[in-house]
């Protein structure tokens, strides 16, 4: 158990090592992104090719049902030009964006209050690089 404890902060510390020497996202015109979720069900769908926020909200709606959400999918972040991230832990789901997929993902762990929340999902909007 010892050494798989190790391997894993090993493999972990590779990966964040990786992630901080991305190179940010930059914009490349305006581009919207958006989350939304069913918690009735716990599914959830991604966009990241809305001319808006109003289309973004709504291709996420589109995204989660096809995903296979219930009726109560619903919106809960939209973003321009960068990234957005769903965070999940035991007892809480929690959103966030920024410049980079580093951003992004440290502001939706932030935003969770429970124990040890991990990136569920990620995107970025179109014309971003990672």
């Amino acid at each position: 158990m010892k050494k798989f404890a190790t391997l894993a902060a090993i493999m972990l510390a590779s990966l964040w090592s990786v992630m901080a020497t991305a190179i940010p996202a930059h914009a490349q015109g305006g581009s919207y992104g958006g989350i939304a979720v069913a918690m009735s069900n716990h599914h959830f769908g991604f966009n990241t090719g809305g001319s808006n926020h109003g289309q973004a909200q709504e291709m996420a709606v589109s995204a989660c049902l096809q995903f296979g959400g219930n009726s109560d999918c619903h919106p809960v972040l939209t973003w321009r030009n960068g990234c957005g991230a769903l965070a999940i832990s035991r007892t809480h789901w929690s959103y966030g964006s920024g410049a980079s997929v580093r951003d992004a993902s440290n502001r939706a762990r932030a935003n969770n209050p429970g124990v040890n929340p991990y990136i569920r999902h990620w995107a970025c909007t179109e014309g971003y690089a990672l």
